[in-house]
């Protein structure tokens, strides 16, 4: 329990390096625990380690399904799963796991995460859309010209 207590402390303080290896003291003392996991992914998703933090949440939600959880924390394993999407700029990836996790538990920072990805993902198709009509007016523009040009060098070989 001490280890736990220290662990929470270092990462409320930034001392995320201190908080892992508390969290990987504690998860040798129960390794049936997914709570300390899922901790532990939190520490990584504050140092943007986000395959890392992923992968902690996926061993979490193995050992949450063998050997038991509060629904809480299979909320809080789906909506960190989400923050490491997030974290990598998957917006719908992030929003399903974010969903996932509201569908078990009702949480007001998860649902405000989700609609701040859902945001940002319209946001970045609506940029990526106008990216693609600005290439595509360019490209037509271009067609264009090369027609043009070519009208008139057939007009020249006429004329000469």
């Amino acid at each position: 329990m001490l280890n736990v207590k220290i662990s929470f402390l270092a990462y409320k303080n930034k001392e995320c390096q201190v908080a892992l290896e508390n969290y990987n003291e504690a998860a040798k003392l129960d390794p049936h625990d997914a709570t300390f996991l899922a901790n532990k992914a939190a520490v990584y998703v504050e140092l943007a380690k986000y395959e890392d933090a992923a992968a902690c949440c996926r061993i979490a939600l193995k050992l949450a399904h063998e050997y038991g959880c509060t629904r809480a924390l299979f909320a809080k394993l789906y909506s960190r799963l989400g923050n490491c999407e997030k974290g990598q700029k998957k917006w719908k990836d992030a929003i399903k796991l974010y969903n996932t996790s509201l569908a078990i538990e009702n949480n007001p920072n998860v649902l405000k995460l989700r609609n701040l990805s859902v945001k940002v993902n319209l946001r970045s198709n609506l940029a990526n859309s106008t990216t693609f009509i600005n290439t595509s007016n360019t490209l037509v523009k271009k067609v264009r010209r090369s027609i043009m040009n070519s009208l008139v060098q057939q007009k020249k070989i006429r004329n000469s």
